[in-house]
């Protein structure tokens, strides 16, 4: 199998899980209020719930990072 054909079946078994990882990310960032994440080691905090979240709930994949590209908090 050449390496597109990996890249093609990871991706298609990721958008399979797309919908579980959306829910676990909006569970964990709503159970959190605004004191507990608008400090740079809150959102530290954050990302390492997500991903201990993600990788318990999904056997066989293994989330290393969470990167967030917006944040928007609303009071």
């Amino acid at each position: 199998a050449s390496t597109t054909d990996y890249l093609t079946a990871f991706t298609e078994k990721l958008t399979q899980k797309k919908p579980i990882m959306d829910d676990i990310i909006t569970l964990v960032i709503s159970s959190h209020k605004y004191a507990d994440v608008y400090t740079l080691e809150g959102k530290d905090t954050l990302k390492q719930e997500i991903v201990e979240r993600i990788n318990q709930s999904i056997p066989g994949f293994q989330v290393i990072a969470v990167y967030f590209t917006n944040f928007v908090v609303e009071g």
